[in-house]
């Protein structure tokens, strides 16, 4: 029989755009987001945005605006349940 490792883990991020590593918040993302993530809602952040409320969050900019960042999380479909 022909077993294939979990295909699922090939795709990338919604967020970023880095492989994912799993189902975490409700989705596949990567590590990052998710710790990203995490951390926004357990330490109640609020962010802003020094430019227009649009920034490009990719794998190499993910980290330069944090609002954007998140609300792209949010966007995507990233949940607490």
């Amino acid at each position: 029989m022909d077993y294939s490792y979990d295909e699922d883990l090939d795709e990338l991020c919604p967020v970023c755009g880095d492989k994912v590593s799993g189902y975490h918040y409700g989705l596949l993302t990567c590590e990052s987001c998710k710790g990203f993530f995490k951390r926004t809602v357990q330490n109640n952040k609020h962010y802003t945005c020094t430019e227009s409320q649009s920034c490009k969050i990719d794998k190499t900019q993910r980290k330069r605006c944090p609002f954007c960042r998140f609300q792209k999380c949010l966007t995507v479909g990233m949940r607490l349940e």
